[in-house]
């Protein structure tokens, strides 16, 4: 074989070998880029299920039940997994708040903090100034569930200058109350006042209505505490014209319920019972079988003070009753109590109580707003005890 011949061999055995070369890196590259299709196929369709589930949760914790709220949970797990897996590290935290916050709501303060604890790290880590400090709102709220008030006052604290940073009002204003409720809790109604004052100014700056009538309300129970009647009713008046111009029946029978225990207080029994009468009325309407059944014991005391030993007794079997069939056995126990009372001789012609001593325990129901919620990607948007800032 010639040389000549040698050469075109070699030549076209190299350019087969080229040619071989060329296919297998553009095959490479092929896969390569149907790998990376594939991979953002991948992560866009868990993305649009997270999106899918968060929605579903979104909508089951507006039917504001405690099903609903179950099966919210549910949805904001499935939702923060799938966030985590496409690194949207922020809308995982916001779904774990969430959990936290419903299930503070179901009960169970403990794993709430558990996943509280897990949305702050991911706050932090991604200097999401505005959800730490919602976070750390919840974990204070979660810590005062559990009665663990000086914890509560610790991340209120964190939460203020958080809120005051990045200009958040409604969260500074929201806290500030929340301080204040601490603090009613604590028996330290002057210290409660003082965050109070400065919560209302807040809320009446940006136009929150339902923060300012939760405020007005618990400023009124702050002078209830300190022994100022006057002043209380003067706040709770406030508070009741703000609840019924927003048109919110249930805090409205919160606030006529107040008003009803300072009358009862007084001294003035036919105020008591008018009051309460109203808030027994709104209760019924709203479908608020607790609030009934606390406003039929309330007035059984009164009618108890009076003497009217038939209409106390009425309205305890009617409060017993409710107690039964919502399965609350400590004021079903208190109802007992209290009609061994009108059965007993030594009570014959004696006088109640009142709003004190032992006979108030079945009738205590929820007498004042408690702690705010903050609006917030973080946080309910609908309050759990009363008004809720917008």
């Amino acid at each position: 074989m010639s040389s000549q011949k040698e050469g075109e061999m070699e030549r076209g055995s190299l350019r087969k070998t080229r040619a071989r070369s060329s296919r297998g890196r553009r095959q490479k590259h092929s896969t390569r880029s149907e790998d990376r299709v594939g991979i953002s196929a991948a992560r866009s369709a868990s993305r649009a299920a997270a999106e899918r589930a968060h929605t579903e949760a979104e909508c089951l914790r507006g039917h504001q039940t405690a099903d609903s709220f179950r099966k919210a949970v549910e949805k904001y797990e499935e939702a923060s997994q799938l966030y985590h897996t496409v690194g949207e590290r922020q809308k995982e935290a916001e779904c774990l708040s969430w959990i936290g916050v419903l299930s503070a709501r179901l009960g169970d303060p403990r794993k709430a903090l558990g996943y509280l604890d897990q949305a702050l790290a991911i706050t932090r880590a991604t200097k999401d100034r505005g959800g730490e400090a919602t976070v750390l709102h919840n974990i204070g709220k979660a810590h005062l569930n559990l009665g663990e008030k000086q914890k509560a006052l610790e991340y209120f604290r964190q939460a203020l200058p958080v809120f005051r940073d990045v200009q958040d009002r409604i969260g500074e204003a929201t806290t500030l109350h929340n301080v204040g409720s601490v603090y009613t809790a604590l028996g330290e109604p002057q210290k409660a006042l003082e965050h109070y004052a400065h919560a209302l100014a807040i809320f009446r700056a940006v136009g929150n209505r339902p923060g300012e009538a939760a405020t007005l309300n618990n400023i009124g129970e702050a002078y209830r505490a300190l022994g100022e009647p006057q002043k209380a009713l003067e706040y709770y008046a406030q508070a009741l014209t703000v609840h019924r111009a927003l048109g919110n029946r249930q805090w409205e029978a919160t606030t006529l319920t107040n008003i009803g225990r300072v009358y009862a207080a007084l001294g003035e029994p036919q105020k008591a019972l008018e009051h309460y009468g109203q808030a027994l009325a709104l209760f019924r309407a709203i479908g608020n079988r607790a609030g009934e059944a606390a406003m039929l014991a309330r007035i059984g005391l009164v009618h108890f003070a009076l003497g009217e030993r038939r209409k106390a007794a009425k309205h305890y079997a009617q409060a017993l009753a409710i107690y039964q069939a919502l399965g609350d056995r400590k004021r079903r126990a208190a109802m007992l109590l209290l009609r061994w009372f009108l059965r007993c001789p030594l009570f014959m012609t004696a006088g109640a109580e009142g709003e004190h001593g032992a006979s108030a325990s079945g009738a205590s129901g929820s007498s004042k707003e408690g702690v705010l919620d903050v609006h917030r990607k973080h946080q309910p948007a609908e309050s759990e005890e009363g008004g809720t800032p917008s």
